[in-house]
């Protein structure tokens, strides 16, 4: 699959940055762009380290896309970052995980950014993903992130709404290899 597929649902969720909720949604778009159906977990607004919220106005997003198209399944995490000040997210190295202390690198294939209101700033990046890793992430008991830029750094934390969140949308639209487990969730 080629990266102009997922283009289109990347523009589209990170052009909605500015509009917070309080819980994420699951949104599913049958056939959209190209013939593809897209299953998200959108709006999935992390809480920031106190010292990093301290510094400058912000909001992270960790959001999940899993894309149909043509009998192949893609999946990708979606890093939104909103704030006073750019880090200039760059493709590569950018996001680290630690699940459960366990640190993860993950690889943007594409990094965006693109200036909003006045003073504030939104940028991210899109990060393709394994079923397996989805399915580590939504195991793990704690989440915290890094996002690496080339004017700084960010990191934040997985709430319990967010793990719990992650969970419902890996244990209905995750195809595991044999070796996971996804694990319940409270529904």
């Amino acid at each position: 699959m080629t990266r102009c597929m997922l283009l289109p649902i990347f523009i589209a969720v990170i052009g909605c940055a500015s509009s917070q909720l309080t819980t994420p949604l699951i949104v599913i778009n049958p056939n959209d762009s190209g013939g593809a159906t897209t299953y998200s977990l959108a709006y999935n607004y992390v809480r920031p380290f106190d010292d990093d919220f301290r510094r400058t106005v912000q909001n992270i997003r960790l959001d999940i896309q899993r894309l149909d198209v043509k009998g192949l399944t893609q999946y990708q995490l979606v890093l939104v970052y909103s704030g006073t000040q750019w880090l200039h997210i760059e493709d590569g190295e950018s996001l680290i995980l630690f699940l459960d202390g366990q640190r993860v690198t993950l690889n943007s294939a594409r990094a965006e950014n693109a200036e909003t209101h006045g003073r504030s700033v939104t940028e991210g990046a899109a990060y393709p993903v394994t079923p397996d890793e989805l399915v580590r992430i939504a195991q793990a008991t704690q989440v915290r992130l890094k996002i690496i830029g080339k004017e700084g750094s960010r990191e934040a934390s997985f709430t319990p709404t967010n793990t719990e969140y992650v969970r419902r949308f890996v244990s209905r639209y995750v195809t595991p290899t044999a070796e996971s487990t996804i694990p319940k969730t409270d529904e």
